[in-house]
């Protein structure tokens, strides 16, 4: 008998910020022989041989970052040099190595030569004015102009995370204003809603309410962090708000990218050793401690024979389940595909994803699949682990709640004649910058026997979450506050 164990795991859906990137123009200089700093735009999608990946794109998206880790330093003034020792490298001359090298053209001129050198420099130096970096969408390469007080207006739950992150993190850094519709305990627990201004929501947002924030805070830098825009705070670049709109690729399953790519433009230029007491010092913290969990587990899953490999496909739990109600479950009937954070963390823990059974996943990293085909690949196939995913399904559960849902998963699999299954069931209130839990559920999931991973123990990261976020222990975000797991296992016999 196949044995398959699954896991609700309450994620919200990737909002349209996580989808495919095109950049757009951004206007040109008068002489395109000479090109101006910031007057051109690159399609950055353009590195990659496949399709473009954001799952795969550089972690620090500012320009200047001329071999593509997380940090602008001497290492990238050495590049650069050693990229134009054979001459200038134009993207109208040399489209194809501009293509591969375009990261080295600091300025966003077109042109990658000397003067990338001096502001690349500059940049450590902390003596630039504007900074450039990729944008989302086809909104083109964005600039940003640093300045010692930074006031911030999340528009959206993702940009929320990261603002609260580098409020937390710096004196110099306040948040002032927020969407309506941001409910993420993140934020709601941790920030005083009383101290902040209301700018509508996600998708109305108000200009003439931003206009009267930066009137307010002339000391410093009024900043939206948002979408694209052809969907957030449409032209309002050009509606006089006078305020700096960061378009910035963030989401649930990625939020280091963005939390990085932020962090730098507002609080990193000049701060090469990532000080404490600032956003950019805070940042570099983060991604130490998330990518030591990340890399470790995937040290442990590459030990995984190609053989030994367990297959996974990740369906939501749907209300409704090949004729049985599922209480506590209110999802459709989608699954997370190739293209999500949830394949690349079990790719990372040595398991495989057969998503694609189903078809190709779309920009959210989803595929819609339906009970029938479900039974159908699953009986077809050698799957060992279906991780069930709910939407809030059972976020605040008490364990009788979680008893009854077990029930019906078990129920719906004995209709169906799906056996020896051993249901483990997860809920988790929050993601993004916290999803690292999801990564370390699902290696312990995949990796049963591995005494490193098993060795983990999730209130402890937890808490090492809550220090470096900023969250107090005793806040609505304390591990003792939150239901994750059900205390019991749901066998299923037929």
């Amino acid at each position: 008998m196949t044995k398959m164990i699954v896991i609700i795991v309450a994620v919200v859906a990737v909002v349209a910020i996580a989808a495919f990137v095109l950049m757009g123009n951004n206007g040109g200089g008068d002489n395109p022989d000479n090109p101006e700093p910031g007057s051109y735009s690159f399609d950055y999608r353009t590195q990659y041989a496949d399709e473009f990946d954001y799952m795969k794109q550089t972690r620090l998206a500012v320009l200047g970052n001329a071999n593509n880790d997380t940090t602008i330093d001497s290492k990238d003034v050495d590049f650069i040099k050693s990229a134009i020792k054979g001459g200038d490298i134009s993207y109208k001359e040399n489209n194809n190595k501009y293509a591969e090298l375009y990261m080295c053209d600091a300025d966003s001129n077109g042109v990658i030569n000397s003067d990338d050198v001096k502001f690349v420099q500059n940049m450590i130096d902390g003596k630039v004015k504007t900074i450039y970096y990729e944008r989302l969408f086809n909104d083109g390469i964005g600039s940003y102009t640093p300045a010692k007080k930074t006031y911030l207006i999340p528009v959206h739950r993702c940009y929320a995370r990261t603002a609260v992150l580098l409020d937390n993190a710096s004196d110099n850094i306040s948040i002032v204003g927020g969407d309506t519709q941001c409910n993420e305990a993140e934020f709601l627990d941790v920030i005083d809603q009383s101290t902040l201004v209301s700018v509508g929501t996600v998708k109305a947002t108000s200009a003439e309410i931003i206009s009267n924030l930066v009137r307010d805070h002339s000391d410093g830098n009024v900043v939206v962090m948002t979408g694209s825009g052809s969907n957030y705070c449409i032209d309002f670049e050009s509606k006089g708000t006078r305020a700096q709109y960061l378009r910035f690729i963030t989401w649930e399953g990625d939020a280091l990218t963005g939390l990085l790519t932020s962090a730098y433009l507002i609080d990193g230029v000049g701060n090469p050793d990532a000080k404490d007491g600032t956003g950019w010092g805070q940042a570099k913290k983060y991604e130490a401690w998330y990518m030591g969990y990340i890399n470790e587990i995937k040290a442990e899953g590459s030990k995984v024979a190609e053989k030994d490999k367990k297959t996974i496909i990740m369906p939501y739990l749907a209300d409704t389940y090949n004729g049985v109600k599922i209480r506590h479950a209110s999802q459709t009937l989608t699954m997370r595909a190739e293209n999500s954070a949830e394949n690349l963390f079990i790719e990372n823990a040595g398991g495989k994803n057969l998503s694609y059974l189903f078809g190709k996943g779309d920009s959210y990293g989803r595929v819609e699949y339906s009970a029938e085909t479900f039974k159908q690949n699953f009986r077809n196939n050698d799957l060992d682990i279906a991780l069930f995913m709910g939407d809030h399904a059972l976020v605040g559960s008490t364990q009788a709640e979680y008893d009854e849902t077990g029930s019906d998963i078990s129920k719906a699999f004995k209709a169906n004649n799906i056996d020896d299954a051993d249901i483990h069931l997860k809920t988790w209130r929050l993601n993004g910058i916290g999803m690292i839990i999801d990564q370390i559920v699902i290696a312990q999931v995949l990796l049963p026997d591995n005494p490193v991973i098993m060795e983990y123990d999730l209130e402890t990261i937890w808490n090492e979450y809550l220090d470096i976020y900023g969250a107090p222990r005793d806040c609505n975000l304390a591990f003792d506050n939150i239901m994750i797991f059900s205390e019991k296992t749901y066998h299923v016999e037929t």
